[in-house]
């Protein structure tokens, strides 16, 4: 066990297959960043807000700091994030829609329907927990190891 994979934190991608007017509002309202997977690229969505079953904002070139997790594979349930990007992770909403970026206006709208696929990371408490008893075992462990290596060294049995 390397020390790169002790005491990490694990988040799953909670994937749904749909996404409606009233959850855009609550995540909005959550000050969650909302990225769309187009088909020909990934913008970022700001100022968002649902009506009549459709979700408004303005489309503009995803920041840094929301690039770092943009391929989620559904089927992961525990998916390593660097602690210093937890909360860029935590606070994204992916919507994924079978479209191309729009090229002629930063104001974006879309009905709700129109998204297949939604992502938003949760932590993952079991995956966590058990790294972290993983660690804490395999660091004692260890520990115990160069103790008696290093006894054996300087006084080594007659």
């Amino acid at each position: 066990m390397s020390l790169s994979s002790c005491f990490v934190n694990f988040y799953r991608p909670n994937t749904k297959t749909s996404i409606d007017a009233s959850s855009v509002s609550r995540l909005s309202s959550e000050k969650k960043y909302f990225i769309i997977h187009f088909i020909d690229s990934i913008s970022g969505l700001e100022n968002v807000y649902a009506k009549d079953s459709s979700i408004y904002g303005r489309l503009v070139r995803l920041p840094g700091e929301h690039s770092k997790h943009l391929h989620p594979n559904p089927q992961d349930k525990a998916v390593k994030i660097k602690s210093k990007y937890k909360e860029d992770a935590l606070s994204e909403v992916h919507l994924y829609i079978n479209s191309n970026l729009p090229t002629s206006d930063s104001i974006y709208s879309a009905s709700v329907t129109s998204f297949y696929r939604t992502d938003i990371y949760k932590f993952n408490k079991g995956a966590t927990t058990e790294n972290h008893i993983v660690s804490v075992f395999g660091l004692t462990v260890g520990t115990l190891f160069v103790a008696m290596m290093t006894l054996f060294i300087i006084s080594p049995p007659l």
